[in-house]
Parts: C-alpha cells; sequence; structure tokens
C-alpha cells in the first residue's frame, strides 16, 4: 500500500528505498521471522543483524531534508479531491 502511495505520488525517490527495503527483507524473511518472534531485545538485535536497514534509513532520512512530502500530498489531494470526498 505504501508502494502504491509513493507511485501515485509520483515520489520515486521514496517509493524506491521502499522497494529495496521489501527486497532485502524478501531475501532474509525466514531468519529474520525466527529471530522476532522470540520477543526479546537480544532477539531483535539478532533480527536486526540478519537484516540490516540502517542504510536505507540514512537515505530516507537524507531525502526527507532535500524535499517535501506534506506539500506534495497536499497537492495530491487538492488535484484528486473527488478521491477523497464521499
Amino acid at each position: 500500500m505504501a508502494l502504491e502511495g509513493f507511485e501515485n505520488l509520483q515520489l520515486m525517490d521514496y517509493y524506491n528505498i521502499l522497494q529495496k527495503a521489501i527486497e532485502l527483507l524478501d531475501l532474509n524473511l525466514d531468519e529474520f521471522i525466527k529471530h522476532r518472534k522470540k520477543n526479546s531485545i537480544q532477539a531483535y538485535l539478532q533480527a536486526k543483524e540478519v537484516v540490516d536497514f540502517s542504510f536505507l534509513d540514512e537515505e530516507f532520512y537524507q531525502l526527507q531534508i532535500t524535499s517535501n512530502i506534506s506539500e506534495v500530498r497536499v497537492k495530491y489531494i487538492k488535484e484528486n479531491l473527488d478521491d477523497f470526498i464521499d
């Protein structure tokens, strides 16, 4: 759903970051879930080692500094008002 939203808003940099995160998680999903199910801080840290999103986090945060996603959302809603009002 978030991918679709970024695509609809033409926020392709955000879309690409999220797509990379999904692909990274998909490659390691079983191992990631195994650790997360243990429900402890140690398990969380182990899961984080299996799938390290930190480089994508950094890309995302840098993008937030250089782009104004709120302005894009407001513009999209104004241009597609009928989709938001019954």
